[in-house]
């Protein structure tokens, strides 16, 4: 479509302005005989005093219709007379006299003037491209309801104006069928667009040319054959007319029924609706009581003036149809006038009886106790109204809820909530319960794969809304912040500082979210900020508080550590020193399995220190291997032979020869040994000890059982904790912690199953077969 612009765009307004002047200047001129003409099977004048008179001729020429009545008055000016000749050989020589007083014209300028402002609206709103050309149906239909008369007279004025006329009347509804191809959205490529504007533009251009050739040649040349010709092909050109509001009506609803997007069924709506309003006093009240050869209910100029309802439901449509809904309007209506109705009906009904009751009791001149009647069940009715109109607004506006009381609920429960997580599922289950959602989720920004186009980053202490632009017809009041960049199925995002947002998507009904529903959603943001807030600080209190326990926990197990590894390690180095100095070379071979199983033990004591150290630091590399645990449960009790002679301990293996499980062998080794030593420590002399192992599933499970003093109930829970002492014990005492790390490192379990104190400690080993 063409864009002039801004210069060229203010000299067409200019010109615009300037043939509309023209035109009402002419029409102030425009004749009339002052009498009624009456459709019938040849045009029939109404006389004052009542009288028909049945038109032969006018002018000399036949009269076939009022149209070639009106089309001989057009011809002449005020003050000239109109020769009719009626079917009864009257000759009746009619004065002309002026149709339109100034006041009528200024009425029938404002539809032309309103046009004109919707095109200036749409043109600065910046709209889409396909909306200029309902900019230019706009100019061109505020020419035709300015001109409003093809019968411009014989004036200098005149003629531009008729020129005009005949060529915006064909082209103002060829452009407005083009845009019904882009309303509400384009369902054609722009090449097969291309070719139907060409097409379309094309055909009425050469329409308006013929119906300009056709009105000039009547005026030149008036007689019976022109007005014929004219008359013929103006009806034909309004059968065009009409075919192309069809037309485009069936383009429009082609696109409502294939569209799935609310928003263009809302503005179908407005389309639809502003039409079929804009038109009914034009067809109904003024078109259809001639065809029925009755006067018209409505003067011309009050039918005129309805049609702006048509582009300015167009406007809607286009720029501002998020206003309020048209369903909702029209059933709210109709229900207050159902509702009201009845109330109004039953009032009457009380007051009268109630009146008639106390006239008939009460013999009183004055009507007080009547009038005090009707205040009674004024008063008693109050109620009742309010609870209708209450329940009216509920159903119609969508809101079914208190909001004070949901959110004194809400803060209620908000009370009791200490963590993160009890605050998200409470923002979802209160809003959920009064107002249904398709989507309603509280997440962290991590969680979040949403982007907001950086609007994350702001301080922790905001609380902000955003609201999708892509989905404002949603929304009464367009509270918050508009964004593009939110995803489709999210309508509200609620920013809480750069942690947490809180997503919600449209409502289950499908209607919009009234100015209500966003204070609430608000009120619940701000107050859950509040917590959020308080948790934060609570959670950063108890952090610092812990690092300061773990801390001087973890001074005091230093020092700890440095007394026990003392004592540890000086026991087997000074027994090793001992016997080194006091041994000749034949008692040091008799001695050498004893010294390096000493040795032995001291290297597995290191090298399970720096283990732990190395899988708490998350650097220890595991190797898991398939492993055979007997020949591995064998090799460890044989490195503790000495500690299992010297109590005289019996050791019982039950190990399938070919039970194998998948696990670090060092580590595994590690763990088999600092149970079997503990179970050798503790266990008294001349009992015994037994290791078994079965396989369940995919698993293996290890019980190492003795018959020790077992463990206390109520030390069950620190036994796994460093340098817990047992049994008055020095040491470590970090076997059975380590033991546990390594095996929950290799996907492993270990239990302590110990019965009562004295009888006996069981340590169960699950770890994974191979």
């Amino acid at each position: 479509m063409f864009k002039p612009s801004e210069k060229s765009f203010s000299v067409l307004i200019v010109l615009w302005l300037a043939i509309v002047a023209c035109s009402i200047v002419n029409l102030l001129h425009r004749p009339t005989i002052g009498y009624y003409l009456l459709e019938d099977e040849k045009p029939v004048l109404i006389l004052p005093s009542g009288a028909a008179l049945v038109i032969e001729s006018v002018e000399g020429l036949p009269a076939r219709n009022t149209t070639f009545v009106r089309m001989a008055i057009d011809s002449k000016r005020i003050g000239q007379h109109l020769t009719i000749r009626t079917a009864d050989q009257q000759l009746l020589k009619i004065p002309l006299i002026a149709q339109n007083r100034l006041g009528d014209l200024l009425i029938n300028l404002l539809p032309a003037l309103f046009f004109l402002l919707v095109g200036l609206w749409i043109r600065r709103s910046k709209a889409a491209a396909p909306e200029s050309y309902l900019i230019w149906a706009a100019y061109l239909f505020g020419l035709i309801i300015a001109i409003s008369w093809d019968g411009m007279g014989h004036s200098l004025c005149g003629w531009p104006a008729l020129v005009v006329f005949y060529l915006s009347y064909p082209l103002a509804f060829a452009v407005f069928f083009i845009y019904s191809f882009y309303f509400p959205n384009p369902f054609f490529d722009e090449l097969k667009l291309k070719k139907i504007k060409v097409t379309v533009l094309s055909i009425a251009l050469l329409i308006g040319i013929c119906l300009l050739v056709l009105g000039l040649w009547r005026y030149v040349q008036p007689g019976e054959r022109s007005y014929l010709f004219y008359q013929q092909f103006y009806r034909a050109f309004r059968v065009f007319t009409l075919l192309l509001i069809v037309f485009a009506f069936a383009n429009m609803f082609y696109n409502f029924k294939k569209s799935t997007d609310r928003v263009s069924k809302l503005r179908f709506y407005w389309v639809a609706g502003g039409m079929i309003l804009g038109s009914f006093p034009f067809i109904f009240l003024w078109s259809l009581p001639q065809i029925f050869n009755l006067p018209p209910l409505i003067p011309e100029w009050l039918s005129d003036l309805f049609l702006i309802v048509a582009p300015l439901s167009v406007v809607i449509a286009i720029l501002k149809y998020r206003l309020f809904d048209i369903e909702v309007v029209l059933s709210r209506s109709l229900t207050y006038l159902f509702t009201l109705s009845l109330l109004l009906l039953g009032y009457v009904l009380l007051v009268g009886g109630l009146s008639w009751l106390v006239s008939q009791n009460f013999t009183l001149n004055s009507p007080f106790l009547s009038v005090l009647a009707a205040v009674i069940v004024a008063l008693c009715f109050n109620p009742l109204r309010s609870r209708v109109q209450k329940t009216v607004d509920q159903k119609f506006f969508i809101i079914r809820y208190d909001q004070f009381r949901t959110l004194q609920r809400f803060l209620d429960q908000l009370s009791h909530c200490s963590t993160v997580e009890q605050v998200g599922r409470l923002l979802e289950q209160s809003l959920q319960s009064v107002l249904p959602l398709t989507k309603n989720q509280f997440v962290s920004c991590a969680q979040s794969e949403t982007q907001s186009g950086g609007q994350a980053s702001s301080a922790e202490t905001q609380m902000r809304i955003l609201l999708n632009r892509n989905h404002l017809a949603y929304f009464e009041i367009a509270t918050g912040e508009v964004v593009n960049s939110l995803p489709e199925d999210v309508f509200v995002q609620v920013l809480f500082g750069k942690d947490w947002r809180w997503l919600l998507g449209s409502k289950q009904n499908a209607t919009r979210f009234w100015r209500e529903d966003l204070e609430l959603i608000e009120e619940f943001a701000r107050s859950a900020m509040v917590t959020l807030e308080k948790i934060r600080f609570w959670q950063q209190a108890l952090k610092e508080s812990a690092e300061k326990e773990a801390a001087r926990q973890l001074s005091s197990w230093k020092s700890l550590m440095v007394s026990a590894v003392a004592h540890n390690f000086n026991g087997p180095l000074n027994s090793l020193l001992w016997k080194l100095n006091t041994l000749n070379a034949q008692q040091f071979d008799q001695k050498k399995d004893e010294l390096q199983q000493q040795i032995d033990r001291l290297q597995n004591m290191v090298h399970s220190l720096l283990n732990l150290a190395a899988l708490e630091s998350g650097q220890l590399q595991l190797q898991l291997q398939s492993l055979l645990l007997a020949p591995m449960v064998k090799k460890v009790s044989d490195s503790l032979s000495w500690q299992r002679k010297e109590k005289n301990i019996t050791l019982q293996i039950e190990i399938s020869e070919t039970l194998m499980v998948k696990a670090d062998p060092v580590l595994a080794e590690g763990i088999i040994q600092n149970i079997l030593e503990n179970a050798f420590k503790y266990s008294p002399s001349n009992s015994s000890v037994s290791v078994r192992a079965v396989a369940i599933n995919d698993k293996v499970c290890l019980d190492i059982c003795d018959e020790g003093p077992g463990i206390p109930e109520g030390q069950k829970q620190i036994i796994f904790t460093p340098f817990a002492r047992q049994h008055s014990q020095q040491g470590l005492h970090l076997g059975l912690y380590m033991s546990r790390q390594f095996v929950l490192a290799m996907n492993g379990e270990l239990e302590i199953k110990s019965g009562k104190e004295g009888a006996g400690t069981c340590v169960e080993v699950i770890l994974p077969s191979a």
